[in-house]
């Protein structure tokens, strides 16, 4: 599933060398992968009042617009969603899409979309939001998936036990 503003289909179109798909992911040829898409909005709202402890969002551009729908359904607040994580991609421009009223002619951003959740009307505080890029993979993850990893070793794992 792709979170979205409205339920239907979208469709990611992969360039042969699957990095832009996933770590390991490898597709021979341009191939479009169709999946179903769901207004997140919704999802969440339909969920038990506090029960989205975690949030992860990487929607490939499309965060600002998932956030501004999240916030027109109010579902921003942290007694809704306690906290999120958000990988922030390059925008140029909010006016195509958002409602520019509600974003205050804050930037396409991280520092925009944490201002924009900040200045939500919420009784108990917006959701807490930790931007993150998640394309630094390609430099900790190997063919061997990390057996090279500097930090790794065959010793087993001893037990921790906890100081009195």
């Amino acid at each position: 599933m792709a979170a979205s503003t409205e339920e239907g289909q979208v469709s990611f179109t992969g360039n042969g060398g699957g990095a832009d798909l996933g770590a390991h992911l490898t597709l021979m040829q341009w191939e479009d992968v169709v999946v179903r898409a769901i207004d997140i909005a919704s999802f969440i709202s339909s969920l038990p009042a506090g029960s989205v402890k975690l949030m992860k969002l990487d929607i490939e551009g499309e965060e600002f617009n998932v956030v501004d729908r999240l916030a027109e359904a109010g579902a921003v607040c942290k007694d809704v969603v306690q906290a999120a994580i958000l990988e922030v991609h390059n925008v140029t421009s909010i006016t195509t899409w958002a409602n520019t009223s509600r974003w205050g002619g804050r930037e396409p951003s991280a520092d925009g979309l944490a201002s924009f959740l900040q200045g939500q009307p919420c009784e108990h505080g917006a959701m807490d939001m930790l931007s993150q890029d998640d394309e630094q993979y390609f430099d900790d993850v190997n063919e061997d998936f990390g057996s090279a990893n500097s930090c790794r070793n065959d010793a087993p794992p001893q037990a921790v036990t906890a100081a009195a």
